[in-house]
């Protein structure tokens, strides 16, 4: 898998480049059919992967041992080309403001926390935090939005003309407030996420509400919003109960 990821560089060797993302989602081709597009997340997923791994030893069952080396060159190489997409397009040209882009932060911020380096500069970190108000909606954040298309870019679960809103958005921004050590906005967002579920079914959280209303969608419950969930209680709510009494 290693030797097919360096030889895939970070999808600029696909044909055509790029993939269809965590949403599964490209662009219309001529005929209709979707066309892989370069996302951002998915650079920052393999690049964050090859620097976990990096001076990994794996052992065999036949006992022999390998220690895992992935070249500096092509750690800075992805480094390099996911801030310079961040900065200048986002996740992808179609969909600039991105909830994934909440995603790469939170990678960000472990490695930064592990000592094993970093995915974004300081400027792409700001920038990500400071796009969560385009994002962010009363039930959760927007898969997806643009300049021209705030409400009204995403199509999915959009019968009142906006954008649906994801219920694991707050999740990701309690876990980022955490890595950051400001915990009472941290803890903010578990709160929001408390009041996203969906208590008619008793079954957790949901994907997403209809954009604008208190109705959640019919996909629910979401196996990853109720697993945020349970990561932002355990490390948040009950991590900091002490820390916030003294603050």
């Amino acid at each position: 898998m290693i030797d097919y990821f360096k030889a895939w560089d970070y999808s600029r060797n696909a044909n055509p480049p790029g993939d269809f993302g965590i949403w599964e989602e490209g662009k219309e081709g001529t005929k209709g059919s979707l066309i892989p597009v370069i996302h951002s997340s998915s650079i920052a997923a393999i690049l964050s992967g090859f620097i976990h791994i990096n001076g990994l030893t794996l052992e065999a069952e036949d006992g022999s041992t390998k220690i895992v080396s992935i070249p500096e060159e092509i750690i800075h190489n992805g480094f390099e080309f996911l801030n310079e997409r961040i900065s200048l397009v986002g996740e992808c040209e179609e969909r600039p403001y991105d909830l994934t882009s909440l995603i790469i932060l939170y990678d960000h911020l472990i490695l930064k926390e592990m000592g094993k380096g970093d995915l974004l500069t300081k400027d792409n970190e700001t920038k990500i935090l400071n796009e969560f108000a385009l994002l962010e909606r009363d039930y959760g954040f927007m898969r997806y939005a643009s300049e021209k298309n705030p409400d009204d870019l995403d199509d999915y679960h959009k019968p009142q003309k906006k954008s649906a809103e994801w219920t694991m958005g707050f999740g990701y921004a309690a876990l980022i407030y955490e890595k950051l050590g400001q915990l009472k906005k941290a803890l903010k967002y578990v709160e929001k996420m408390e009041k996203t579920f969906d208590w008619e079914t008793g079954l957790g959280l949901p994907e997403a509400y209809f954009g604008g209303t208190n109705r959640p969608v019919p996909i629910s419950p979401l196996s990853w919003s109720n697993a945020l969930y349970l990561v932002t209680y355990e490390t948040i709510r009950k991590h900091t109960e002490n820390e916030l009494a003294i603050q």
